[in-house]
């Protein structure tokens, strides 16, 4: 497992000085304290994800803003053009609740109908839909509107990577889009 995450690492590493990241790893979580969570939500997370909350705890990626300047109300354009970061949902005592696997979990079923034995773990900021874990660690697609969760075959890994992948592309665009 500890290869993987070296692997996110690395891609980390590779981003510029445009990006931010916000990790919870100031005091991450404690092998009790994910057990807890999970009995709580009444999953078992896969070893990926577990391993990231070890690492990172819970993270919030963007482009900072004055590269990629935030939609204002009634903004219109392409829906990419608004997706300038994105929650990885963690745990952690001192994580902002947004970004509690737990409460929004929590919340989500509550409000929206998510189903137990999914457990939302990735939104890009400002969406409703998430990658989640389903009760066989498999990864999938949920959907707020339609409140279903389509199975994907990837991990949490190379769901990141490709959120991180997409981001850089992204701030391209919005770049190449400045006067």
């Amino acid at each position: 497992m500890a290869d993987e995450i070296i692997v996110l690492n690395e891609r980390l590493d590779l981003l510029d000085e445009d990006f931010q990241a916000f990790v919870g790893s100031h005091n991450p979580p404690s092998e009790a304290m994910i057990v807890d969570v999970e009995r709580l939500l009444g999953v078992h997370f896969p070893a990926q994800y577990r391993a990231f909350l070890t690492e990172w705890g819970a993270m919030e990626l963007e482009v900072k803003e004055d590269v990629w300047p935030r939609p204002k109300p009634f903004d219109v354009g392409p829906a990419w053009s608004f997706d300038y970061g994105f929650l990885i949902l963690g745990i952690g005592s001192d994580i902002p609740e947004h970004l509690d696997v737990a409460s929004v979990t929590e919340e989500l079923r509550r409000e929206m109908g998510l189903a137990p034995g999914i457990v939302p773990f990735l939104r890009w900021v400002g969406e409703g839909d998430y990658y989640c874990f389903d009760r066989n660690e498999n990864v999938c697609y949920w959907s707020a509107e339609e409140g279903t969760c389509e199975i994907q075959q990837t991990n949490f890994i190379k769901t990141v990577i490709r959120y991180i992948d997409e981001l850089s592309a992204n701030k391209g665009k919005v770049q190449k889009q400045e006067p």
